[in-house]
């Protein structure tokens, strides 16, 4: 045979196989998850500020704090009946809100003497705002896991990939539910552990959807692994038990993965847009249900501000779409005010962009002004609405942030937030950074907060260690102006930072989940603070796990081995 016949025979002999290949990749629902694309050991790489930590099933912990809660409520309700009320008072604000629903279980339970059972009682009618927000978190965890966890549990029952793809459901259902025991390591816990499930042939696709959800996120240097896990993981939800909402959130997440990690031809755009019709269409349906949790609207709205951009090249077009649909619905009507208060919040921080003041455009500052009006008068109907959402409050303090009507509002909103929910983080966490000097604080404000946080006392919800925030962002403003990295000078001859991180963190660490980030951010501090012991300490708690956030691998290495040196020359012990 001719060398060009050959040449011609195996050019259509490569084409029939590839397009064999395409058209069994495109026939989802005629083969199972487990024919889905080999996976590809390079995306086992960390992504940028990953936490490498192991992927241990999260049941484990969770049964540990919850026998933690069981045992103080125990121990109240024994102490109550020789106490009087108002010890008993005492002894019930300093449980963690997550406990109060067991201890109005205990009483409740018809096994207690009404010497016990009044003044418990007593107790929990004054701390009705603690005990409701323990309520509704359980109300909504609850739905999480029956209609998600429980569901993952039946697929994987038994299955060689059952504890990865356990790890990775558990991580993302920890993100996706707002659940406030995350330790923010779930992403790292989804990108470590989803490629062993894969190889392993795992058919759950919930665990596809958070490995493709997370991959959008991280990984940027395969773009067509991103789009397949996506798209293989949208195929096979809609065949699956798993909600409506997790069905419409794949569909979007595809339609996202294939118009940002695919070429751009007709095919992928057709097929991109049936992907965004058929998500849509479920959104009446999905909110006809009257047991979905509000957090899980929120999500879903966050899920469409996301995919937008990506689709239609503005943050604006696919929710705007659906948003009527929601305003006319049975949905609670102070839900949807905040959503479309959040919604324009985020709207006008595109307009105005994220650099420094002078370098927004005059057409920039309009739109800016104007989507902030516009979120403003939503929060503040959804607050009038709902006196009892934290998060509507907490919002407003974003809002406050760039309209600058003054402190005094925001000391409104964050006092709002936090009598509406005494745990709410991510409300001290936005007056931390209102407080910030390149707004309208200085450090010494940032650090006063944190003092207060820490004086309050609510370890439970991590809350005293916005302190410890306080000195990291504190760090990042020198002589020379704000830098975008903690700045070891801070730390050099500054006994007090160290004195109240140390406390800070030798507390938080006995009441929080563990926290690998912390843990080398926490190192790095005693490293330039010259606390070689318990540097040491937290380097070898770490291992070999890293967060290229704090650190790069070799610098951890380098690092590590430093505190390793000074610490066998110290006879101090460690603090921790």
């Amino acid at each position: 045979m001719k060398p060009a016949l050959q040449i011609t025979l195996l050019i259509v002999l490569f084409c029939v196989l590839a397009a064999v290949a395409g058209w069994l990749w495109w026939q989802p629902d005629n083969q199972p998850i487990s024919s889905a694309p080999a996976p590809v050991t390079h995306v086992e790489r960390p992504p940028p500020g990953s936490l490498q930590v192991p992927g241990d099933d999260h049941t484990a912990e969770e049964q540990r704090y919850q026998a933690e809660l069981q045992a103080r409520v125990d121990g109240l309700v024994r102490d109550a009946a020789s106490a009087d009320a108002a010890a008993v008072a005492a002894s019930e604000r300093k449980l963690p809100t997550a406990a109060l629903p067991l201890l109005q279980a205990a009483i409740t339970s018809g096994n207690l003497p009404s010497a016990t059972t009044r003044p418990i009682g007593e107790a929990l009618g004054q701390d009705a705002v603690r005990l409701g927000n323990a309520l509704w978190t359980q109300q909504r965890m609850a739905w999480y896991r029956s209609h998600l966890l429980d569901v993952s549990e039946k697929i994987s029952d038994k299955k060689p990939w059952a504890a990865p793809s356990r790890a990775v459901v558990q991580a993302a259902v920890r993100l996706w539910s707002n659940d406030p025991r995350s330790s923010g390591d779930e992403d790292s816990i989804i990108w470590r552990e989803a490629n062993p499930a894969c190889k392993a042939n795992c058919t759950d696709p919930l665990m596809w959807l958070a490995w493709g959800q997370n991959l959008m996120r991280w990984n940027d240097t395969d773009r067509g692994w991103t789009a397949e896990v996506a798209t293989t993981a949208q195929e096979h939800m809609k065949e699956s038990d798993y909600p409506l909402s997790f069905k419409m959130a794949a569909d979007f997440w595809a339609a996202k993965a294939i118009a940002l990690n695919t070429p751009v031809s007709n095919a992928n755009k057709k097929k991109r847009d049936q992907l965004v019709d058929q998500g849509k269409a479920l959104f009446a349906k999905v909110i006809a249900d009257r047991d979905l949790p509000r957090q899980q609207i929120f999500f879903l709205f966050e899920v469409m501000e996301g995919v937008s951009p990506a689709v239609y090249g503005d943050r604006r077009t696919l929710p705007a779409a659906l948003f009527d649909e929601l305003k006319k619905s049975s949905v609670d009507p102070s839900v949807a005010l905040e959503v479309q208060g959040k919604f324009n919040t985020e709207y006008a921080w595109d307009a105005r962009g994220g650099g420094w003041a002078d370098s927004v455009t005059q057409q920039g500052w309009q739109l800016f002004g104007q989507r902030l009006a516009k979120a403003a008068d939503a929060l503040e109907q959804a607050w009038k609405l709902d006196p009892t959402n934290s998060d509507t409050a907490a919002s407003m303090i974003d809002v406050e942030l760039g309209q600058g009507q003054g402190r005094d509002r925001m000391e409104l909103w964050f006092s709002r937030a936090m009598q509406a929910d005494p745990d709410n983080y991510w409300a001290c966490s936005q007056k931390l950074y209102y407080l910030e000097p390149k707004w309208y604080g200085s450090n010494e404000e940032m650090l006063k907060f944190g003092r207060e946080c820490l004086a309050g006392g609510n370890w439970d919800a991590g809350i005293p260690y916005i302190l410890v925030e306080a000195h990291l962002r504190a760090s990042h403003y020198t002589d020379g102006g704000w830098q975008r990295s903690e700045q070891k000078a801070y730390f050099d001859n500054n006994p007090q930072a160290w004195d109240e991180i140390s406390s800070v963190y030798a507390q938080y660490r006995l009441h929080r989940p563990r926290s690998v980030g912390i843990e080398l951010e926490m190192a790095r501090v005693a490293s330039w603070s010259g606390h070689w012991n318990e540097a040491n300490q937290l380097f070898n708690e770490v291992g070999d796990a890293y967060d290229t956030n704090v650190y790069s691998v070799e610098e951890q290495k380098r690092a590590r081995e430093i505190a390793r040196r000074h610490a066998s020359a110290s006879s101090q012990p460690s603090k921790f």
